[in-house]
């Protein structure tokens, strides 16, 4: 929020490290295996000192990962956002300051495997228009199509390469 740029990111190279992070990297009782075996973690940290600019803190760090995750893609590279974490045990281990809260971490090496992307919910059940229930499709969200009204009009002024 406001070009802030409230992250930082912990780089764990370390194998030993990288261990101990893994112990604290659950969900309930499942332990994320591929943790401990990544080449590379990222610990993504966002600074909560200010109270204005904290509640926008998730996104901002969550926005910086995510772009990350698909220039990492670009590269050939594989990553996995792991959320369920015991931030606190983490932040012990990396000696962060106070003010720096966990937000995520991420996985990053080259993939064992390339499996397909996982099935999608269809548009038609995610999807309202103008109001939460209002699932009437328009023809406007249809994957792959330029969009009519307003919105195809805007995306044509700006000249964007849609597909037709």
């Amino acid at each position: 929020a406001s070009n802030r740029q409230p992250w930082t990111f912990i780089i764990v190279r370390d194998k030993a490290i990288r261990r101990q992070v893994a112990q604290h990297a659950a969900y309930y009782f499942i332990r994320w295996a591929h943790v401990e075996e990544a080449p590379l973690l990222i610990v993504l940290c966002g600074d909560a000192r200010n109270r204005i600019y904290r509640q926008f803190l998730h996104e901002d760090v969550g926005l910086a990962g995510g772009q990350m995750m698909l220039q990492a893609k670009a590269l050939g590279l594989g990553t996995c956002w792991i959320g369920g974490l015991d931030r606190k045990a983490i932040a012990g281990i990396l000696r962060l300051p106070d003010h720096l809260e966990i937000v995520g971490l991420l996985t990053l090496g080259f993939p064992a495997e390339d499996p397909p992307p996982p099935p999608r919910k269809p548009l038609s059940q995610i999807v309202h228009y103008d109001v939460y229930g209002n699932q009437a499709n328009s023809g406007d969200a249809t994957p792959g199509r330029v969009p009519g009204g307003l919105l195809g009009r805007l995306l044509r002024r700006l000249r964007l390469k849609i597909r037709s």
